[in-house]
């Protein structure tokens, strides 16, 4: 995972970084929404196929916890992101 040193964090953001900021949050949001919307799917998916007993309902596919853990990833960047470069 990306970490900011300390000094970053205290050292006052340029107005072209705040820009760019504002737009790759704009960008992140966009990417959690898909990456949201695709796990819903699968999970429904895999839900279906445990109903019909072909999947295991205790032991997701691997598929689908490599998405969830995408969505995870791009929201702590996102809070990460907010904590840098914090809205007014």
């Amino acid at each position: 995972m990306l970490s900011i040193s300390p000094d970053a964090r205290v050292r006052p953001a340029h107005a072209g970084d705040v820009a760019q900021a504002h737009v790759f949050v704009a960008l992140m949001r966009s990417e959690i929404k898909e990456l949201k919307e695709l796990v819903a799917s699968a999970e429904k998916h895999w839900r279906r196929r445990c109903d019909r007993g072909v999947d295991d309902a205790g032991k997701p596919p691997e598929a689908l916890l490599r998405l969830r853990r995408r969505v995870a990833e791009a929201q702590s960047l996102l809070v990460n992101l907010r904590d840098r470069f914090p809205s007014d």
